[in-house]
């Protein structure tokens, strides 16, 4: 189980991320099990309404490191990596997913082992595919051209990634979280951070672009 305070990033993901020196428990709910932070297991549980769950077994880094897993709704696999620099136990489950074009920890892990720096945001802030995979490997065709812009509280691409996620009974729960973004100081407008060439940076700025190196 992997947690994120903005589904928008999914499409990106290409690993996951765990902590070496923890605990994981593998947990039977009815006819699934699921894999958890054993000191994060009674919160999750207690959150995703498992009345009755059993603890199969308890694996370590090491099990973890030599796991692979289907993307949930984009047909490529992708890795376990550590991250105990940033993987905590105070909330979530224990694993962080990585979208190395969305995330300074995900940037470096993502550079750290030879991963795409994988933004498919275009300059107005939309979904699109990218050169960076094959097409066949990226969304959903019906989430192009999604904002990720947030309108009155919302946003279209987090609204199509949530839809797909419940259609693939992929979502496990729900809840809302008030997300802190950066601001642009002269229009007030959100900021979106991608990655771009030669080490710079590309700010989207409610539609407009501008490069920092």
């Amino acid at each position: 189980m992997i947690w994120t305070t903005t589904p928008w990033t999914l499409p990106a993901n290409l690993a996951v991320a765990f902590n070496s020196t923890f605990s994981y428990s593998v947990v039977q709910v009815g006819h699934e099990e699921f894999i958890v932070s054993a000191l994060l297991l009674p919160a999750v549980a207690a959150k995703c309404g498992w009345q009755d769950y059993q603890i199969v077994r308890s694996i370590d880094g090491g099990h973890l490191s030599q796991v692979e897993y289907q993307h949930p709704f984009c047909n490529r696999t992708g890795k376990f990596f550590a991250g105990d620099n940033f993987v905590d136990n105070t909330t979530g489950t224990g694993f962080v997913h990585i979208a190395p074009g969305h995330g300074l920890d995900d940037y470096h892990l993502g550079s750290t082992h030879g991963l795409p720096i994988y933004s498919p945001v275009d300059d107005d802030g939309k979904f699109t595919l990218t050169s960076d995979l094959p097409k066949e490997q990226q969304m959903p065709v019906e989430m192009l051209g999604k904002s990720i812009l947030e309108k009155h509280g919302q946003s279209e691409a987090n609204e199509a990634v949530l839809h797909e996620l419940r259609a693939r009974k992929a979502l496990l729960h729900q809840e809302n979280y008030h997300h802190s973004y950066p601001h642009c100081w002269r229009s007030k407008t959100p900021i979106i951070f991608r990655p771009w060439t030669s080490g710079s940076l590309r700010l989207t700025i409610s539609g407009r672009n501008t490069s920092h190196g």
